[in-house]
């Protein structure tokens, strides 16, 4: 009987540590957004917005609008753009756990992004 007791002692103190146990997780927070024409202020659809050093990246939906979840709360450099406009790099944007940081990046049209780029002939 006295084992029993014992063995139900440890296996309840052993519980318990492992509840006590906390895992670290980097605290995380959020950049949404929009992205539009600089000139026009029109949303841009379907631009790239992606933080190279996180590996986090989305495109902006029809209303040029986007949000990027689970970003590591620190400092980043977060680059935007798409084919025929010029590429933005916003340097040092802090984002705070819990925290959603705003940002609205207005891309210029640049024609010279589209030399080079090989037709694409889609087949049916």
């Amino acid at each position: 009987m006295l084992r029993y007791h014992v063995c139900s002692l440890l296996l309840l103190l052993s519980l318990a540590a492992c509840s006590q146990t906390t895992r670290r997780v980097n605290p995380a927070g959020s950049i949404a957004g929009a992205v539009v024409d600089a000139k026009t202020g029109e949303p841009i659809a379907y631009a790239m917005v992606y933080l190279p050093g996180a590996h986090i990246g989305v495109k902006s939906d029809e209303n040029g609008r986007f949000m990027l979840n689970g970003v590591p709360a620190e400092p980043h450099g977060v680059r935007c753009g798409i084919m025929g406009y010029s590429f933005i790099v916003l340097d040092g944007v802090v984002v705070e756990a819990g925290r959603t940081t705003e940002l609205r990046f207005e891309l210029r049209l640049d024609p010279m992004q589209y030399d080079g780029v090989p037709p694409v002939i889609l087949q049916e």
